[in-house]
Formats: C-alpha cells, sequence, structure tokens
C-alpha cells in the first residue's frame, strides 16, 4: 500500500514531466537543434522541478518519505543529466 496521497502524487507527476522536457531539450541539443525558445523551456522546467524538488530537502514539509524519496530520485536523474551537458 502507497503512503503517497494526490497531492504528493500530482507533485511527482509535475516534476517528472518537467524532466522529460529537460530530457527533450538535452536530446536536441546533442543533435545541434536548439532554438532560443528551447533554452527557454529548458529554463523554466529546471527552475520548476528545483522549486519542487526543495520541498524533499525541508525537514518539516509534510511529506511522506515515500514522496521525498520519489522527489530526490528525480532530482538525481537531472542532475546527472546536467553533468552530461556541462562536459
Amino acid at each position: 500500500m502507497s503512503t503517497i496521497t494526490q497531492l504528493e502524487q500530482t507533485l511527482i507527476d509535475i516534476a517528472t514531466n518537467c524532466l522529460s522536457n529537460v530530457l527533450e531539450y538535452s536530446a536536441k541539443r546533442s543533435q545541434g537543434d536548439v532554438t532560443a525558445e528551447d533554452a527557454e523551456a529548458f529554463e523554466e522546467n529546471h527552475i520548476a522541478l528545483m522549486t519542487l524538488v526543495q520541498l524533499a530537502h525541508l525537514t518539516h514539509s509534510g511529506l511522506s518519505e515515500d514522496a521525498r524519496t520519489a522527489l530526490l530520485d528525480i532530482e538525481e536523474g537531472e542532475t546527472a543529466l546536467l553533468r552530461k551537458l556541462v562536459n
């Protein structure tokens, strides 16, 4: 049985969607096919994702441990991707 509430699942879904958009940007960038709009969308999704993930770093955010873990896993995925983008 999951301990994740509907609100937590919604936050996780939004974060997952943001990560998906960041992945799309990465793919376009590696193909050399990035537009100014793509870069702007990347920045917006990165900021939104980091804002959501910040909840997982707060001691008394109200998130369940399962939700906290899910958001931190999403953060880890984006961090790995960003390392590839800068190298």
